[in-house]
């Protein structure tokens, strides 16, 4: 079973989800920014740090 999550919560988003597409906001609204699994969206610091709103910790 599937269902459609529209959220802007992206914590909440990825709690619940198994799969993550983001889409851009402005001028070009809608459009596919980023779709992959939801744990790539949690290992990625450019988009926690873009879409979470918190500075991605660097390692070391």
């Amino acid at each position: 079973m599937s269902i459609l999550l529209v959220e802007q919560n992206m914590r909440l988003a990825l709690a619940l989800a198994d799969h993550v597409t983001i889409l851009s906001a402005g001028l070009s609204a809608g459009r596919c920014v980023f779709s992959s699994a939801a744990d790539e969206v949690r290992s990625r610091p450019d988009l926690i740090e873009t879409y979470l709103g918190v500075a991605a910790r660097k390692p070391g």
